[in-house]
């Protein structure tokens, strides 16, 4: 279990999907043999609904990505970064993580030396919708769009050089 994803769904226009959903998952649960958890977040609500006690293999990052040692400058010098106060958005990007939002939310920013950086793989449908938003809003200056993602090894670099991770 990632997630508790009915519940994403029951205070939304989509509650009678969510209380089908959290119905199915309840039926279906006594089929399996063990529940994992990625968190501990929803394992109360697993416990509360399902009656099921769920073992927790915690889903977090690998920690050397957050390798302060690492040599940065070449992303520095690429990206003319030096001054500049950096946002990033490492990983999934879409909907669920506030990307449209923070888009959104650059334009009020009249700082000049702010940047974003949106690093990683996602839909045509959300390629769409970020580049819709950064030309509405007129911030292609402040945003760099990497949606092919990066190499895995040089994620350290892009966490080294960000002042706000989200």
């Amino acid at each position: 279990a990632h997630e508790d994803f009915p519940a994403t769904l029951e205070g939304t226009n989509s509650s009678t999907v969510g209380r089908v959903t959290r119905f199915y998952e309840k039926f279906m649960i006594k089929f399996v043999d063990k529940v994992i958890a990625a968190e501990l977040l929803y394992t109360g609500t697993m416990e509360k609904h399902y009656k099921v006690h769920p073992t927790v293999i915690m889903n977090f990052p690998n920690l050397d990505s957050f390798n302060l040692s690492v040599d940065a400058s070449a992303v520095i010098n690429e990206y003319e970064l030096e001054g500049k106060v950096v946002l990033s958005q490492i990983g999934a990007i879409g909907d669920t993580r506030g990307t449209y939002e923070t888009l959104e939310a650059l334009q009020h920013l009249r700082f000049g030396n702010l940047i974003c950086f949106l690093i990683g793989k996602t839909t045509p449908e959300v390629r769409s919708r970020i580049k819709e938003i950064v030309e509405k809003y007129n911030i292609q200056e402040k945003v760099v769009l990497l949606l092919d993602g990066i190499r895995h090894e040089d994620i350290p670099k892009y966490y080294k050089v960000s002042d706000i991770t989200m």
